[in-house]
């Protein structure tokens, strides 16, 4: 890259072939997953005499997923696509929820005891004063 920028190449894009070289048989794979889909990553890294990571990489690309011992492409349907905005709209209401609950809880364990115990003690004061003002806003 620094030989390129003294000779006034200053694009940043490479140049192609540049990179390792991969002699990896995609067809090969996806021929090896139509004839048994229930081989995992790790037996056809062995097969192949990859790493897992590489298989993994492959089926990504391919957009091939994991689903019930077998290698499917990944499409949702109309149904799937709702039933999933549906169920994380559901769990962020209930995260939002479990959030309000904790900072509550967080409050209170922050509060000294004191703090509870005047207000208990100036309870009796506040109802009156709400019952005298026919239950206006009472002023403190």
């Amino acid at each position: 890259m620094v030989k390129r920028l003294k000779d006034g190449d200053t694009s940043l894009k490479d140049e192609e072939g540049r990179g390792r070289h991969s002699d990896f048989d995609d067809q090969a794979l996806l021929d090896a997953v139509e004839e048994d889909e229930s081989l995992t990553t790790r037996i056809l890294a062995e097969m192949f005499d990859v790493d897992q990571s590489t298989i993994v990489r492959r089926f990504k690309k391919f957009g091939k997923v994991w689903k019930l011992a077998g290698w499917v492409p990944h499409e949702f349907s109309e149904d799937n696509k709702t039933v999933r905005v549906a169920v994380f709209g559901c769990r962020t209401k209930s995260t939002m929820i479990w959030m309000s609950l904790s900072m509550m809880l967080r409050q209170i364990a922050f509060k000294n005891r004191g703090f509870f115990e005047r207000g208990i003690d100036m309870l009796p004061e506040k109802w009156e004063a709400v019952i005298e003002v026919d239950g206006e806003y009472a002023p403190e």
